[in-house]
């Protein structure tokens, strides 16, 4: 595996990279470990993608998972999501990041994945699909229904005489 390469495609995709362990662990500590550890299991390497983007986002996509295993815990709701995307953000985004995190924290990985990775990253069903390995229909699906369940979370939160829950603190 050519080095200088990796390293070029690690500093043009990182943020995307972050972004696929993020939205599967929830953590961006451990996504940052995540994207670490696959990058040095890439350059170990004997295998010659055809694709190298594909296969570093899918090694970083399989790492992230190992990592939850491994810890046998289901990601904290309480991370900070809005640093992944905004390091200075205001009080209001602030505020609204937690409701966020909450939200996003109630979804399970390949449902959070599927979202974080087509608004935050901007991949379109298709680049997901080919990185997951699911389907256009099956991340298309996750992703629809994921926003159904935030939207009824969100509509539950509003209807009065409902006590909101408390905001969770990332």
């Amino acid at each position: 595996m050519d080095r200088n390469e990796i390293s070029r495609l690690f500093r043009r995709d990182h943020r995307k990279l972050f972004l696929i362990a993020v939205a599967i662990t929830a953590n961006p500590s451990l996504a940052e470990d995540c994207v670490q550890e696959a990058i040095v299991s890439v350059i170990r390497s004997t295998s010659q993608p055809s694709n190298l983007p594909a296969y570093v986002a899918a090694a970083v996509r399989n790492e992230a998972f190992r990592q939850l295993r491994q810890s046998r815990r289901m990601p904290s709701p309480a991370e900070p999501w809005l640093e992944a995307i905004d390091p200075a953000p205001s009080q209001e985004d602030l505020h609204a990041a937690r409701e966020l995190c909450g939200l996003l924290s109630e979804l399970d990985p390949e449902t959070r994945e599927a979202i974080v990775l087509h608004l935050n990253a901007g991949m379109t069903f298709k680049e997901i699909a080919r990185h997951s390995g699911d389907s256009i229909n099956t991340v298309a699906s996750r992703y629809r229904r994921g926003l159904v369940k935030i939207r009824n979370q969100v509509t539950d939160h509003e209807q009065p005489g409902r006590q909101a829950a408390p905001v969770q603190s990332c």
